[in-house]
């Protein structure tokens, strides 16, 4: 008898210039039309999070060409940077390699129910925390 697998899709979502904005399963998130299908064989639930959809510096890491998913170039982008950067913004900045906006809203929301997810999320941030204090230079706190 052959095993039943179930596939959730990964999906990115562009946005008018085609850069990736989110990177989601449909298990999570129904797609839109113009979302873009880029892995149709993942099994895994949270398989989306192992797209980073930006960088430390909150810069977009994909683009969709000839409908597939490539890495930007990020050259110029990155070279545009402020030299500072606050302690906030570049927590959030790390945040966002991993979590999108809705990915984190959803576990914040369901920390109740999915409290594994949550601990996972929030082990994560504190991370980012202590990794932005010590590029920083930040002591105590």
């Amino acid at each position: 008898m052959d095993e039943y697998i179930e596939y959730n899709k990964i999906y990115a979502h562009v946005d008018e210039s085609g850069i990736v904005v989110d990177i989601f399963s449909e298990a999570f998130k129904t797609p839109a039309e113009n979302d873009i299908c880029i892995d149709e064989t993942n099994t895994e639930r949270h398989g989306a999070q192992r797209y980073q959809v930006y960088d430390e510096n909150g810069i977009a890491n994909y683009a969709i060409a000839n409908g597939a998913l490539v890495e930007r170039d990020k050259t110029a982008e990155l070279a545009e940077i402020k030299v500072t950067i606050d302690y906030p913004q570049l927590v959030e900045n790390k945040i966002r390699t991993r979590y999108s906006v809705s990915a984190e809203l959803a576990i914040l929301r369901q920390r109740e129910t999915k409290p594994e997810e949550f601990a996972e999320y929030n082990a994560f941030c504190e991370l980012c925390k202590a990794e932005a204090k010590t590029e920083l230079n930040i002591k105590g706190v």
